[in-house]
């Protein structure tokens, strides 16, 4: 078997359910030398989630004449790792000789594809309290149906956080749990201990970026492109949640109430 050789990088993934923080956590580890960031990707997921990926090999592999695939004897695994090769190859051509990183947040439904497309790659989940993020999605103004949909947006937390806690589990040398309130209380400690799980040197921007901005943010939004704006951290509210009515923290509980205990939230 000819064997060719392209060196994979080391790609940062930031997992999260949208509207947990995934955006500016990125723009934070990209203030480092050693990262680059950029928009959201959405192209592995529309290429490779929801199990299409493994579908299509496995139908390739399976011809009943025997395909390509079978004949040469390629394995599930070293056809993942070459996909991801092309890909990461087209980030490289932007990153330059920067570890790139990605955050978007339907790759946190895909995470072991991703965990088999790029074996270099390191992941940071960052979770959320799901009330924050619930509130964020109703008042973010954004063309989703859990924007307006509270029972959806609620079940929609509870998913992701879900799939990203039992790719933790599975694969712990790879993931770095983030917790969302402490990356604003403690900036500098859980930048330097993410930089540390990269492992990068130390660098001072990543927390100041955190003190200082926030993007993409829900509140303080008059017309519908000013979410796109860089706003004031202190600005934002802090048990926002607390305007709900009875029956919405009902709905909370009964949609998402079990995995709030379970990720230690009370």
């Amino acid at each position: 078997m000819i064997q060719v050789k392209i060196e994979a990088s080391e790609p940062v993934f930031i997992l999260g359910c949208p509207r947990s923080g995934t955006s500016v956590l990125s723009w934070a580890v990209a203030a480092h030398d050693d990262f680059w960031t950029s928009a959201e990707s959405d192209i592995l997921h529309l290429l490779f989630g929801g199990g299409h990926l493994h579908r299509s090999f496995k139908e390739a592999y399976e011809r009943p004449d025997g395909g390509w695939l079978f004949k040469n004897k390629v394995t599930l695994r070293e056809f993942y790792q070459h996909l991801g090769t092309g890909i990461d190859l087209l980030f490289q051509s932007r990153a330059g000789n920067r570890r790139w990183v990605d955050a978007t947040p339907s790759h946190t439904l895909m995470a072991r594809e991703l965990a088999m497309l790029f074996p270099r790659a390191r992941f940071l989940h960052i979770v959320r309290d799901g009330r924050s993020v619930v509130s964020s999605m109703q008042s973010s103004g954004f063309d989703t149906p859990w924007s307006d949909n509270f029972k959806l947006a609620c079940t929609t937390w509870a998913h992701y956080v879900t799939s990203g806690m039992r790719f933790q589990e599975e694969a712990p040398d790879r993931v770095l749990e983030v917790r969302n309130e402490r990356l604003r209380s403690e900036p500098a400690e859980e930048m330097g201990r993410i930089y540390d799980f990269l492992g990068a040197e130390p660098d001072p921007r990543g927390a100041e970026f955190l003190s200082t901005k926030r993007i993409n943010s829900s509140y303080g939004n008059e017309k519908p492109g000013d979410v796109k704006k860089v706003k004031d951290p202190d600005a934002a509210p802090k048990e926002p949640w607390t305007d709900w009515s009875k029956s919405m923290t009902r709905e909370f509980e009964k949609q998402a109430g079990d995995v709030m205990r379970a990720v230690g939230y009370a």
